[in-house]
């Protein structure tokens, strides 16, 4: 299964990782028990708990089974979210939180809801389709953007966690997705 690609950063930096960089763990100045810590503490607490048992490991980038320029990703194969070891150096502490934040929102989808894909669709379905669902423009925005996927994908574990992370307030949801959605992402 491939992993979730999530956060995208610009192709080309400015310096490549490579495999003949050296000693990139002497360089890397991210505490990640702070940040996951900072991280936590902006999701629903009903949440924190699980996603404390996700593994996060720093790792040199190019980030493996990843595209060009990935700064962090959810790797559904081993359940562990990768940071690439340039990221807080590189982007910033406010990026490195946002993109832990992205992955966890990945991480908690799939550990949450993996074999509730059905009744997912289901729901995206029911929402995409609801009269005055055009109240809901980021929703909307979403389903057109991905309108193939949402019609006629059978596997859903890709798509599930993006709606979450994309769609992310409860109040650009329409029904049918809020009730069923907002009380494991929001306070």
């Amino acid at each position: 299964m491939a992993a979730f690609l999530l956060v995208l950063v610009d192709p080309s930096p400015a310096y490549a990782a490579s495999d003949a960089r050296t000693h990139l763990d002497d360089a890397i100045t991210l505490n990640v028990t702070e940040l996951r810590e900072e991280a936590l503490a902006r999701l629903a607490p009903q949440v924190r708990d699980l996603l404390r048992s996700v593994s996060i490991v720093v790792v040199p980038r190019p980030i493996p089974r990843t595209a060009p320029g990935a700064a962090a990703c959810f790797d559904v194969q081993t359940g562990v979210v990768m940071l690439g070891a340039d990221i807080h150096d590189r982007y910033g502490r406010d990026f490195a939180r946002s993109a832990l934040m992205h992955e966890y929102g990945h991480a908690l989808a799939w550990l949450q809801f993996r074999w509730d894909l059905r009744e997912f669709r289901s729901r995206v379905l029911s929402a995409a389709s609801m009269p005055g669902s055009e109240k809901y423009p980021m929703f909307t925005a979403f389903v057109h953007e991905h309108r193939q996927d949402v019609y006629t994908k059978t596997d859903f574990s890709e798509l599930f966690p993006a709606v979450l992370l994309e769609v992310r307030s409860a109040s650009v949801l329409p029904p049918p997705l809020r009730g069923y959605l907002a009380p494991l992402m929001w306070p």
